[in-house]
């Protein structure tokens, strides 16, 4: 197994629950936070969401195939750093993790909004109590007044 192989199978096993938990720990008065459900490396494609558990904002979202090519940059050590492209922290590769409860709600998302060559809904809005809903263009998120 090639070196990019082995970072990729071991980037799929680190995988975690709930990471979104950690912005509603961190200010308990936040009800509700922002998240984009592509990355900046990898717009408008249907991402596999990996997050790195030193990144500061709910919206350090970054693909797997973003991680790899950092991998590949980084002459296939899995020990380097950059600079996160949304907070500016100093993160590594080694702290990715995939986001099971984001690639839970992407895949919905994806399943009911997106199209490849139609993109309606890029975030979502997740309350504190887990309840989440898609970010739609008003045309789509108005209701009928009764």
């Amino acid at each position: 197994m090639n070196p990019e192989e082995k970072f990729k199978n071991d980037l799929m096993r680190r995988q975690k629950k709930d990471m979104h938990l950690k912005f509603f720990y961190e200010d308990p008065s936040r009800q509700y936070i922002k998240v984009p459900i592509f990355s900046k490396l990898s717009p408008k494609k249907h991402i596999l969401p990996f997050r790195n558990t030193e990144c500061l904002k709910p919206s350090c979202i970054y693909d797997i195939q973003d991680a790899l090519d950092k991998f590949k940059d980084s002459q296939m050590s899995s020990m380097h750093g950059f600079i996160c492209y949304y907070c500016n922290t100093f993160i590594e590769l080694q702290k990715f993790c995939l986001d099971l409860t984001l690639k839970k709600i992407i895949d919905q998302v994806w399943e009911r909004f997106n199209k490849i060559n139609k993109i309606i809904c890029n975030g979502v809005t997740i309350m504190r109590d887990g309840q989440w809903e898609p970010n739609l263009p008003e045309y789509l998120s108005k209701k009928e007044i009764v």
